[in-house]
């Protein structure tokens, strides 16, 4: 009896429907331009902000608040704390680059929300298994951050089987997994990361 055809299927995973495809880069410079992800963060103090309203142009403050904004079309993403350490696309996703001498392939990179959140996918095709000689389990590297002031760095290590309407996810638990919040330690932390990835 013939073994049944490895199969592909048509399903993609929510990077590659919502993002832009950026496998054929070969830089994490290039990755960003790409997906139009080369912006990077300002801050301006929300203690001087002028509005139009149907009365006219009124003046208002959030004391002890500072605006964080897109540097390339100047869209406020949220507004923070004294605490808060704005972190650009560049720096949070600095570890691709490292990820991409190991063999990782760029993937996908996109934004929602207006940019309040972004994210960079990559494949890991040497770690690609099959099981069961027909289903094929791709794994990637997946990076998200968030510009919101609410959340934080993510990456993680996934496994993806996407075969029929009901493609299953696998981790790895916490030990490939990080999650970094916007404060002073952040760079430190995303050494930290980079640390984790040369493990996997």
């Amino acid at each position: 009896m013939t073994a049944p055809a490895i199969s592909r299927t048509t399903r993609q995973t929510a990077t590659a429907t919502l993002g832009t495809d950026i496998s054929h880069t070969a830089s994490l410079d290039d990755a960003l331009e790409l997906a139009d992800l080369n912006w990077s963060i300002i801050e301006e103090p929300a203690e001087k902000i002028s509005l139009l309203t149907d009365e006219g142009v009124i003046t208002t403050s959030i004391p002890g608040q500072r605006l964080i904004m897109r540097d390339d079309n100047f869209t406020t993403l949220g507004v923070v704390g004294s605490r808060y350490e704005p972190v650009a696309n560049a720096d949070a996703f600095a570890l691709a680059d490292a990820a991409h001498m190991l063999g990782a392939e760029f993937s996908h990179a996109g934004e929602l929300d207006h940019g309040r959140k972004t994210f960079l996918s990559m494949k890991l095709p040497e770690a690609q298994i099959t099981v069961g000689g027909y289903d094929i389990i791709d794994f990637s590297i997946n990076l998200s951050a968030d510009h919101a002031g609410r959340g934080t760095i993510l990456g993680d290590i996934q496994g993806t089987r996407l075969v029929c309407t009901n493609g299953m996810r696998t981790g790895f638990g916490d030990k490939f997994t990080w999650s970094i919040r916007h404060t002073k330690t952040a760079e430190q932390r995303m050494d930290e990361a980079r640390e984790t990835l040369h493990r996997a």
